[in-house]
């Protein structure tokens, strides 16, 4: 079996099935990836296919750097076209080409081939699928701090000082509840876990205080936000890859450990920053209290996955 061929045959299938679905011929990177994992999921572990289409978990869910070499490929030879604008990047197949076999077909092909069709078929909107996909996360952070904590967060900070915030301090305080709560319950996140318990504290307590002195403040907690998942995200992609990319599962836990020492020192200058907040009375309901203040010592038991 060729495997590369094969490869851009299915990308070239997804893409149709898509541009059938949506009406349009202009696809996104996301959606193909997320349909190739979609598919990756149904077929049968003993079809090749499958092991070839390798993936691992990453800042956005599922990323597959074999897809990606496909789609350039397939640029590169004319298939597939690119268009950018300021937003947004899409790829259009070229009509003429596009029903030319790159691989001959057999067995394997045709289930992966039929699974991409239901992976596609399965879902009345697909953009919905694109953001499903986190039901397949391998940790419940994806949705809890993702697409819970980290999307509230931001919309509150964006909004400080400009009117009235989409969510309230409690909102936040909320999910961010949620998020403590749900922390992997991994010794390989230990440290993570303590530098996240450290900020948790932080912007607990500076909630808690309305802010109102300190709204120059809210662009470094909302970057320490998004650097403690794209910490957690690298964790997550050393644990969580296909065989394809064990040969550099060395390279990313030490790429992970030095992004680890970098927040780690950033919070530790929050302290200092956010010292006369954080050490005062406005502490976290007693339920969340002592897995913030001695995370060390809890046993941590996931809460659901499902959002408030």
């Amino acid at each position: 079996m060729n495997q590369y061929g094969t490869i851009h045959d299915l990308i070239r299938t997804a893409m149709q099935r898509l541009s059938a679905k949506t009406g349009t011929t202009h696809i996104s990177k996301k959606k193909i990836l997320k349909v190739l994992y979609l598919a990756k999921g149904r077929m049968q572990d003993c079809n090749p296919i499958k092991e070839n289409l390798a993936y691992y978990w990453y800042l956005e869910g599922p990323y597959s750097e074999v897809v990606y070499e496909g789609i350039d490929h397939l640029v590169s030879n004319g298939m597939v076209t690119p268009h950018k604008t300021q937003t947004s990047e899409t790829y259009q197949f070229d009509s003429n080409r596009i029903r030319v076999p790159l691989v001959q077909s057999d067995e394997h092909v045709e289930e992966a081939r039929k699974c991409i069709s239901e992976a596609v078929d399965g879902f009345s909107h697909i953009e919905g699928t694109v953001g499903d996909i986190y039901d397949d996360a391998p940790y419940a952070w994806y949705k809890t701090y993702k697409q819970g904590f980290k999307v509230k967060f931001d919309s509150f900070c964006n909004a400080a000082g400009r009117g009235k915030p989409m969510y309230g301090s409690n909102d936040i305080l909320n999910v961010l509840d949620d998020a403590v709560l749900d922390f992997p319950p991994l010794p390989e996140f230990v440290d993570l876990r303590l530098a996240f318990m450290d900020f948790a504290k932080i912007l607990n307590a500076f909630l808690r205080s309305e802010y109102l002195e300190h709204q120059d403040k809210f662009g470094m907690l909302q970057k320490t936000c998004d650097e403690i998942w794209a910490v957690f995200a690298h964790g997550v992609r050393v644990k969580c890859h296909d065989a394809y990319y064990d040969i550099r599962a060395d390279d990313w836990d030490e790429m992970y450990k030095a992004k680890l020492s970098v927040l780690d020192k950033d919070i530790r200058r929050q302290e200092k920053i956010f010292g006369g907040i954080a050490s005062d009375d406005r502490r976290f309901v007693p339920e969340i209290e002592d897995v913030v203040l001695h995370p060390e010592g809890h046993t941590f038991k996931p809460i659901t996955t499902s959002m408030r």
